[in-house]
C-alpha cells in the first residue's frame, strides 16, 4: 500500500441532533479578566461550529476568582466584558449561547472567598438550575436562556477541553 488507510468526514445535515435529545455543552472556567475576555470568542464560536445544530447550547459556567471578600473590584466589569461577548456569539450564531456566574462563598479551608467546590460543585449548581431548583447560587445567568430546560444531556467540559468534529451527534 502507498497510502495509509484515513476515515473521511463527512457532513450529512440529515443526521441532526433531535429536539427530544437537546444537547447543553458546559465549559467551566474561572471569569476572565476584562481584557482577556475576548479570546473567549473565538473558543466557543469554535466548539459550537464543530457540533453545530440548533438543538445545542453552549454555556460558560464562571467561578469568579478567589479573593479575600465576596466581591472583588474588577467582578463587574469582568461579567460586563462577558457578557459583551456572549451577545456577539448570540448575534452571529442566531443564539445558542449563555454565561452563568457563581457566587464566591467563603472557604475556611483557604481562608479566602472562592466557588464552592469549584467544578463540581459548579455542576451541580447549574443542574438545579436547569431542574428549577435554583438555589440562588448564581450571580448572573445571562444570554440566550430559553430552552435551556429542555436539554437532555450535559456535556461537561474544561475550558482546555474541545470537542472532535460531530462527536455530539456519534454519542
Amino acid at each position: 500500500k502507498l497510502f495509509k488507510v484515513q476515515p473521511i468526514l463527512s457532513m450529512n445535515p440529515e443526521e441532526e441532533i433531535n429536539e427530544e435529545n437537546q444537547v447543553l455543552v458546559t465549559v467551566s472556567s474561572f471569569l476572565p479578566e476584562a481584557g482577556r475576555a475576548q479570546s473567549l470568542y473565538s473558543q466557543l464560536s469554535d466548539l459550537y461550529c464543530s457540533n453545530r445544530s440548533k438543538n445545542v447550547r453552549v454555556l460558560m459556567l464562571f467561578d469568579l476568582k478567589p479573593y479575600k471578600e465576596m466581591t472583588a473590584p474588577s467582578d463587574e466589569k469582568d461579567i460586563t466584558a462577558v457578557k459583551r461577548v456572549i451577545d456577539r456569539l448570540n448575534n452571529d450564531f442566531g443564539g445558542g449561547f449563555v454565561m452563568a456566574v457563581r457566587h464566591r462563598v467563603y472557604s475556611s479551608g483557604e481562608k479566602e472567598y472562592t466557588g464552592f467546590e469549584r467544578k463540581r460543585g459548579a455542576i451541580i449548581a447549574l443542574v438545579k438550575l436547569l431542574r428549577y431548583e435554583d438555589s440562588g447560587e448564581f450571580l448572573c445567568v445571562y444570554g440566550d436562556t430559553s430552552g435551556l430546560h429542555e436539554a437532555k444531556y450535559l456535556m461537561a467540559l474544561d475550558s482546555d477541553t474541545s470537542l472532535s468534529f460531530d462527536v455530539l451527534k456519534k454519542l
